[in-house]
């Protein structure tokens, strides 16, 4: 690969400044998101900064195959899960919540947040795939 294919691989940027604003509520990758270079059919990625005291409802669930991380880079909040009546408090960069399709959840965010969200559709053949691959290069899986 010459240098200038390499170049066009590379691009740096701030997000949510006005080259990249935030027209999706945070998710910077998606099969939703318009700028082609973040548009994903394999999974989406959130970078959420929350102020303290803010509270999002729990909503219809947009998608009931999709797997879902949640990984705290600094700040506290609370997240309950509707259906369960379960509450997870996330305090310490890196505490994660993970849960599965169609969990209706709402936030509550205790101090200023950064997080961080993946969801991803294991059912797709890609995700089989990476699976796959794991498995096979770890027995036992990972």
């Amino acid at each position: 690969m010459g240098a200038e294919q390499q170049m066009n691989l590379l691009r740096t940027g701030h997000l949510f400044d006005d080259k990249h604003p935030d027209r999706n509520r945070g998710w910077v990758i998606g099969d939703y998101v318009d700028d082609p270079v973040f548009k994903s059919d394999k999974f989406q990625l959130k970078y959420q900064h929350q102020k303290a005291g803010d509270f999002r409802e729990a909503k219809e669930v947009m998608d009931d195959q999709a797997e879902t991380l949640c990984i705290l880079i600094h700040g506290e909040c609370r997240a309950k899960f509707v259906e369960t009546d379960q509450e997870v408090f996330l305090k310490h960069p890196g505490d994660y919540i993970r849960w599965g399709p169609d969990a209706p959840h709402e936030f509550e965010y205790l101090t200023d947040c950064l997080i961080i969200t993946v969801r991803w559709n294991p059912t797709d053949s890609f995700w089989k795939e990476v699976n796959k691959q794991i498995n096979e290069a770890q027995p036992g899986g990972c």
